[in-house]
């Protein structure tokens, strides 16, 4: 315990080399105790840089009521941090509770939700819903669009649509639903091509082909 390289406080880099830095050695633990008195609402361990005052980086204590950990950059997990994201996470990620996400969701390859059940039944995988639906109104409800990239001009247009949507959505048993098919010819405006209302009835609103016996 006499070396300061071993166990306390240096001048050394991260590589234990000699500079401006300063380094805190220990054999084990490095324990830091904020609030030993208990007279503080809020506790902080803060990091600075550039500045001599306050220019915040992160911090990491108790706000009064729970552990909170700020960081003003980017967040890395098994990987190294990336410039176009937040956080980045190299590895299976587990939420607990509910997720929710302000912006768009990207995959860089196939995505697969996958449910675990043990009845040989049709399990829901995905909910999608809609809030706020018109009571005694048609056609609220939630859907599902599907884009292309124009080759043109690399913009993103719709090419179809699949919504749920609700028939005289008076609630209980009065909360009739359908599903309704879209289709585009311009990349913006959906045109309905076939709705399957409450009652099982099929509507096209084109030509049906059949190919093969009918």
């Amino acid at each position: 315990y006499d070396a300061y390289m071993n166990h306390g406080i240096a001048s050394s880099d991260n590589n234990g080399n000699n500079n401006d830095s300063v380094s805190i050695n220990s054999y084990n633990d490095i324990n830091l105790r904020l609030d030993t008195n208990n007279n503080n609402n809020a506790s902080y361990l803060r990091i600075m840089n550039n500045s001599t005052g306050m220019n915040q980086i992160m911090y990491s204590g108790y706000d009064g009521a729970r552990a909170v950990h700020y960081f003003d950059g980017k967040v890395a997990i098994a990987t190294s941090p990336d410039a176009s994201y937040a956080l980045k996470v190299n590895g299976h990620t587990y939420v607990a509770n509910d997720l929710t996400v302000g912006g768009t969701i990207t995959a860089s390859s196939t995505a697969t939700l996958t449910v675990t059940s043990g009845s040989n039944t049709i399990t829901p995988v995905l909910h999608l819903i809609k809030t706020n639906t018109n009571k005694g109104g048609d056609d609220a409800g939630a859907a599902i669009d599907f884009w292309a990239e124009n080759a043109d001009g690399g913009t993103n247009q719709l090419t179809s649509r699949i919504g749920g949507y609700a028939q005289s959505a008076t609630g209980g048993s009065g909360f009739n639903g359908g599903l309704k098919f879209f289709t585009t010819s311009d990349g913006y405006n959906p045109v309905q091509a076939l709705y399957l209302d409450h009652s099982q009835n099929a509507t096209f609103a084109g030509n049906v082909t059949v190919e093969g016996n009918m």
